[in-house]
């Protein structure tokens, strides 16, 4: 988005995104998630996950 211009510089995620509240779906809604093709365990969202640039 920066190098598009969209916004002036980059930011920290972890600051406005909280990944418990999808890792909270996830599990208690497996269901929902049934028809997508596996994450790479390497980039799963998980309790305590923090998006590493």
């Amino acid at each position: 988005m920066a190098r598009a211009g969209g916004i002036k510089s980059t930011f920290d995620v972890n600051k406005h995104i909280e990944a418990k509240h999808s890792v909270n779906v996830m599990a208690k809604h497996p269901e929902l998630y049934s028809d997508l093709p596996a994450v790479p365990a390497d980039v799963a969202i998980e309790p305590g996950y923090a998006f590493k640039p």
